[in-house]
């Protein structure tokens, strides 16, 4: 009995072991949060069948690792990938790993790779130069209001009251000038004539 107990408990393990092969993320992976990332798995003997669901794990300790987020779910063993959007509040840890788990409940674990947040930096400097945006944006705003502006009334009689007044000035340096212009004509006029009656006598 024992004997089989222990055959059967390592035949159920070495099918298990032998459906999949999570290939990617590896060691050598690391994620960035706020990025599209791809994870890969291949058949290890045989066709892959039925549908699986996979999830982002992380813990210290590989025996008893915490579910992070669940990344697909009932897609088809045969695509043998799938993608997954990152989220930008995504800890960095270098203890995270991929669970693949088939329509049997066999889970299948890929190695450890890191995990990269967004750096504090980063997000304070976007937030700069939104802010930064923001004044010039009023500005542009305010200049445009006020060149498109109308006049109002008072404005508008006060700048035809100037004008008119502007025009009169003129009108009247003109007058005098032309009035000035005549006299001096006639003067002349007359100091000619005066000369020729001063000659006949």
């Amino acid at each position: 009995m024992r004997v089989s107990c222990a055959w059967s408990l390592g035949l159920l393990a070495g099918v298990a072991a032998a459906k999949l092969q999570i290939t990617l993320p590896n060691a050598h992976t690391e994620w960035r949060a706020g990025t599209t990332e791809t994870i890969k798995w291949k058949a290890v003997d045989g066709n892959l069948s039925g549908r699986v669901s996979i999830e982002l794990m992380e813990g210290n300790d590989p025996s008893n690792l915490n579910s992070v987020a669940t990344i697909v779910e009932n897609v088809a063993a045969g695509s043998q990938q799938a993608y997954w959007s990152v989220p930008k509040n995504l800890k960095a840890s270098k203890n995270y790993a991929i669970k693949i788990v088939d329509e049997s409940g066999d889970d299948f674990y890929g190695q450890f790779f890191r995990g990269t947040a967004v750096k504090g930096a980063q997000v304070k400097q976007a937030l700069r130069a939104e802010q930064s945006e923001a004044p010039k944006q009023r500005t542009a705003h305010e200049l445009s209001s006020t060149v498109a502006e109308p006049k109002s009334a008072s404005q508008q009689t006060k700048s035809t009251a100037l004008e008119h007044r502007a025009s009169g000035t003129m009108a009247m340096h003109r007058e005098d000038a032309s009035v000035s212009g005549a006299a001096g004509r006639a003067g002349m006029a007359a100091a000619a004539v005066a000369a020729c009656v001063a000659a006949a006598l």
